[in-house]
This record gives C-alpha cells, structure tokens and sequence, in this order.
C-alpha cells in the first residue's frame, strides 16, 4: 500500500516537473498540442488494438484454448490508454511503450515472476514434535 501512495503523490509532481521543462523549452501552446496529439493517437492505437486482442480472445475462446494471455493483454492497453490520456509526457511515454506487443510480454512475464515470487515465498516455521495416538 506504501509504494502505491507513494506512486500517487510522486507521479503528478514529476509530470508537473517534466511539463514545465518542455514548455519552457517549446513553448505552452506546442507543449498543449503536443499533449493533446498524444492523447488522439492514444485513443485511435488503443481501438486498433483492443479489437485485434478482442478478435483473438474469441478465437482463442471458440478453440477452447484458455484465454488468460490475452485478458492480460487487454488489461494492460487499457492501463496504456490510461496512461495516454492523462495528461503528460511521462504518462504518455509509458502508455506508449505499454502499446508495444514486445514490451508488453516483457511487463507480463515480470509481473507474473513478482506475483507467484510473492505468492510462493513464504517464510515456513517448521515445529518438530512427537505426539501419541489416544484410543
């Protein structure tokens, strides 16, 4: 829960930060426009996409193969459409690499590695003991 609160609050600032660096580099209105073509073509690759995962989780459904490979991909572009349209460069640059099929394995296969090393780390206690069975 820390580190998501933290991501809460860091995120806004740096994208503030970043904003203001390339505004003053290029100006308020080229940062806007830049901003708000970034956030269209975001929105135009996510339908593109979404319906080429869409049409292959039915195939993969009307095959009987299990189609968890591509919920997680739809999972992911929409967290990538998120990204692109929340305003700034940060935001979009990951939204961009999340609209990569490459990258989004790479992120699948990490996330999955993360989950199942938090699921099956546990620490185990082991108490050794004798016991007598009672009639």
């Amino acid at each position: 829960m820390g580190t998501a609160l933290l991501i809460f609050i860091l995120a806004p600032l740096i994208e503030i930060y970043v904003l203001i660096q390339v505004g003053g580099e290029i100006g308020a209105l080229s940062t806007i426009l830049l901003i708000l073509t970034t956030a269209a073509l975001g929105v135009f690759i996510i339908q593109y996409q979404g319906i080429r995962v869409l049409s292959k989780l039915q195939k993969e459904l009307r095959s009987g193969k299990s189609p968890a490979a591509s919920v997680w991909h739809t999972l992911l572009l929409m967290v990538a459409g998120i990204c692109l349209l929340t305003p700034g460069f940060v935001t979009d640059s990951l939204g961009g690499l999340l609209l990569i099929p490459p990258f989004r394995m790479w992120m699948l296969r990490v996330l999955i590695r993360r989950w199942l090393q938090k699921r099956f780390s546990r620490k185990v206690t082991v108490v050794e003991g004798e016991f007598k069975v009672l009639d």
